[in-house]
């Protein structure tokens, strides 16, 4: 719709609109802007579009370009219902900002949009994921990627395309492209971690979550929905043993005047080694909360092991907040660190001791070593000078020609 932008407030705030026809509907569209500056931009591009003078067909029009094509297969998914607003905007955004404005070369027309969608080939594809894998992480670049893989499947269902571009040949050549980047897991230094919780034990109600977080490795959801109940000591070869059970999980949408607690990430139950010192912890909290909660009023007392004055878990926003001023006063606001970081300080520290894979994975609560393996493989020793020489000592001892020198 040809014109000029127009002035408008907007929840207190002033915005300029544009208003415009959508050339495979018909239906009229308003898009609004923070700045009339660029509400010009898109005016002018609105007012060079030719008027459209019949609807598309895909089928009476072969020469469709592939951004007049996801136009209308784009309409087709919100009019049927396929997404909600939330994913509507989100795939809005990709096809538009990933795929079809994507420019594989410097010519006016090397925009993927302006491709005739009968003259698409695997090699645009191609150039789509290669371009786009340069500046954007690969789980991004995937979602682009399936996003254009539906809309290709329509138009070959609607006869435009002999065979879908993306097919397994091309799949298998995509796959490197694909594959996200391993990141070393961030984790503290033993220095780091003490000078954090000396910080903690002065400034912060969470210093005991914050503690038995560096000591058994939980996640942030099973730190905030571990109860007292918990805590137990077995006997395991005849040897008492202090362990925590742990079986729940407190994600980040639970409501904390309620506490509903889930499963565990994987959904199994496993038990954590309680070090002396964090045992001690832990009988300094269950002994003080019969004091708290005449203190405060607790009915019933909370089963939780680590509460709020309200007699409350706490909620995971409030631990991520927590960390973040108890990181920025110990002088570690740089480093990046999260609650999760505790758990990955965990495993450094115990393989930088020589820990065992299984036990490790065990504490952790991985499905399998491999996995373990896989997630802090760079951290584990993989030389041992000592190995050979101990392996042929005990098969040969002096007979393989061994003096004993070198």
């Amino acid at each position: 719709m040809r014109g000029k932008p127009r002035k408008c407030t907007v929840r207190g705030r002033v915005r300029w609109y544009v208003d415009g026809v959508d050339p495979i509907t018909g239906k009229r569209t308003r898009t609004l802007f923070d700045t009339q500056s660029a509400a010009d931009v898109h005016q002018e591009q609105v007012n060079a579009q030719p008027k459209p003078t019949r609807a598309l067909d895909p089928l009476l029009d072969p020469d469709v370009t592939l951004e007049r094509y996801a136009a209308r297969w784009f309409w087709t998914q919100v009019t049927a219902g396929a997404w909600r607003p939330g994913t509507r905007r989100l795939a809005s955004d990709t096809l538009t900002n990933r795929v079809l404005d994507f420019r594989f070369g410097s010519g006016p027309a090397d925009v993927l949009g302006a491709v005739k969608v009968w003259h698409l080939t695997r090699n645009h594809i191609k150039a789509l994921v290669t371009g786009l894998r340069q500046r954007l992480s690969a789980r991004t670049v995937k979602e682009a990627l399936r996003l254009c893989g539906q809309l290709l499947t329509s138009a070959v269902s609607d006869g435009l395309l002999p065979r879908h571009p993306v097919d397994q040949t091309l799949r298998t050549e995509l796959k490197p492209l694909l594959k996200p980047q391993k990141s070393t897991p961030k984790a503290f230094t033993v220095e780091q971690a003490q000078a954090f919780l000396v910080v903690t034990a002065a400034h912060s109600r969470l210093h005991a979550l914050y503690v038995t977080g560096f000591a058994t490795g939980l996640r942030i959801g099973e730190l905030t929905g571990l109860q007292c109940a918990d805590d137990q000591v077995s006997v395991i070869a005849g040897q008492k043993v202090r362990q925590l059970r742990i079986e729940r999980s407190l994600n980040h949408a639970t409501s904390m005047q309620r506490p509903s607690a889930g499963p565990t990430k994987n959904g199994l139950t496993r038990f954590v080694d309680v070090a002396r010192d964090l045992g001690a912890l832990f009988d300094r909290v269950k002994a003080d909360r019969p004091k708290r909660a005449l203190k405060h009023g607790w009915r019933p007392i909370p089963p939780w092991m680590f509460v709020t004055e309200g007699g409350r878990p706490y909620a995971q926003s409030n631990v991520r907040g927590d960390f973040s001023r108890m990181l920025a006063r110990a002088g570690l606001a740089h480093t990046g660190f999260t609650p999760h970081s505790m758990r990955h300080s965990f495993a450094s520290w115990h393989i930088a001791r020589g820990c065992s894979v299984k036990w490790l994975q065990q504490q952790l609560g991985h499905a399998s070593a491999a996995f373990t393996l896989d997630v802090y493989g760079g951290w584990f020793q993989v030389r041992d000078e000592h190995a050979a020489d101990a392996l042929a000592d005990a098969l040969f001892g002096n007979t393989a020609g061994n003096t004993g020198t070198p």
